[in-house]
């Protein structure tokens, strides 16, 4: 997931896409691996890898491993990309609550906005010359 976030950053979403085929399809192993792909289906901007049950599973499953502030931040993500926007709110309420770094606590804010404004995320995956096709 790593490296397809970081060929789509370079400009190489066919290669991004492929590396996140493939990452899909593995079971993962360790609390990371768990967000790391939460953090992709919650916010990745290739539609046809956004999953927000996925997600939602998955960071509830690294919430129970490693309860990280992070975490929680994905899991919202996750309920907004399946529409529960009460509960993306709820969750990131939570997660401001544990007394986050400042860092944390301006990402969750934003978060919060969008979620308020019934939005879902999409990651900063592409590059800033890039369009994103909005399948039109």
């Amino acid at each position: 997931v790593r490296r397809a976030y970081c060929l789509s950053k370079t400009g190489d979403p066919a290669g991004a896409k492929a590396d996140l085929k493939r990452a899909m399809r593995l079971t993962p192993e360790t609390a990371t691996d768990r967000v790391t792909l939460a953090w992709a289906k919650a916010t990745c901007p290739f539609l046809e890898f956004r999953d927000g049950a996925g997600a939602v599973s998955l960071a509830k499953r690294a919430l129970q491993d490693e309860p990280l502030i992070q975490t929680y931040g994905i899991l919202a993500s996750g309920y907004a990309e399946m529409g529960d926007f009460r509960r993306a709110q709820e969750t990131s309420m939570l997660a401001l609550s544990k007394s986050p770094s400042e860092g944390e606590k301006k990402e969750l804010e934003a978060k919060l906005e969008l979620f308020r404004g019934k939005k879902s995320i999409q990651g900063d995956w592409l590059p800033k010359a890039v369009a994103v096709d909005k399948g039109g």
